[in-house]
């Protein structure tokens, strides 16, 4: 696993149609990384993503070192090159895939809580494993500038650095282990097979579904029978 000194710049990873990707991306080349670049001149900001339009790609800035370097060739590959993932996503909902790859191929991720939703280490007393950038009370420019004074830290402090590709493996490994989570999975369904009757019982909303369901299909029956019927007049 390449480390500190082996990799340089950071990256973004996201589908441009994805609005919270897009949000993510243009705050961070326009409020972000002019202060990160302030500081490290020299560090490259390379975003990924397919389907850029071309006012995504125009984006490029390169007074400030930022390139919008459109579909990625290949995750592993960018991942195991650069030294920071940037995430600044503000909204948006669920795991984000683009930071558990990063714990994956042992880039450390700088987000926010909405890139960390759903990623609790319980041996961080169910803190985020990575770096954590918690929004202040002082508006998106306070914003800005706090992620941006953490990118500069994680990027330039080696032993932080170490220590958060070090907790984010040990996370990968044990939280996304597929042996482990498929004999959880396996002994859940097995249970869950032999309790099936009272389960379903005790589902309102699975019984509302399947409802719905059984109603769909009725009025679609329905549907095709009237539409056959007005052919033959």
């Amino acid at each position: 696993m390449p480390g500190f000194s082996a990799r340089r710049g950071a990256m973004f990873i996201g589908n441009w149609r994805h609005r919270p990707n897009r949000d993510a991306a243009r705050w961070l080349i326009e409020e972000v990384w002019p202060r990160v670049h302030a500081v490290l001149p020299d560090v490259e900001l390379r975003i990924y993503g397919a389907s850029p339009t071309p006012a995504d790609m125009a984006m490029s800035n390169p007074a400030i070192n930022a390139v919008v370097a459109g579909t990625c060739g290949s995750v592993e590959k960018a991942m195991r090159q650069h030294r920071l993932l940037v995430a600044p996503l503000r909204y948006g909902a669920g795991l984000k895939g683009k930071v558990t790859d990063a714990f994956h191929h042992g880039l450390v991720p700088v987000t926010t809580p909405v890139g960390a939703e759903g990623l609790e280490d319980a041996q961080l007393g169910g803190s985020f494993p990575g770096c954590l950038v918690d929004g202040g009370s002082g508006g998106a420019e306070e914003d800005a500038k706090r992620f941006a004074e953490a990118c500069v830290k994680m990027y330039s402090d080696e032993q932080e650095w170490r220590n958060a590709q070090a907790c984010g493996l040990r996370f990968i490994s044990q939280a996304f282990d597929a042996a482990s989570n498929s004999a959880e999975l396996r002994d859940f369904l097995v249970e869950r097979w032999q309790t099936l009757d009272g389960a379903r019982r005790c589902d309102f909303v699975g019984q509302m579904l399947w409802l719905s369901s059984s109603r769909w299909t009725e009025l679609m029956a329905k549907y095709i029978e009237a539409k056959a019927a007005a052919r033959e007049h």
